[in-house]
């Protein structure tokens, strides 16, 4: 999970003012200011963990019921 939030991090200390230079790494490096990332997060029909694991299980006992028939 941490590899995932690494450039999330990384953006937002790049966007941070440094308390000699009075500007931003990005900044420094850039030449230019970026865009403020959109934390919003649409909602979407993916199942929730929860959900995903008891159909996982449930898959899972329907295969050994029909296994353990045959």
């Amino acid at each position: 999970m941490w590899k995932q939030l690494n450039p999330l991090m990384e953006f937002s200390h790049n966007q941070k003012v440094h308390s000699i230079t009075k500007q931003t790494p990005f900044y420094l490096m850039m030449g230019y200011e970026p865009q403020d990332i959109p934390l919003a997060f649409e909602k979407t029909n993916a199942p929730t963990a929860e959900q995903q694991i008891a159909t996982l299980k449930e898959a899972r006992n329907e295969a050994a019921a029909v296994r353990a028939t045959t």
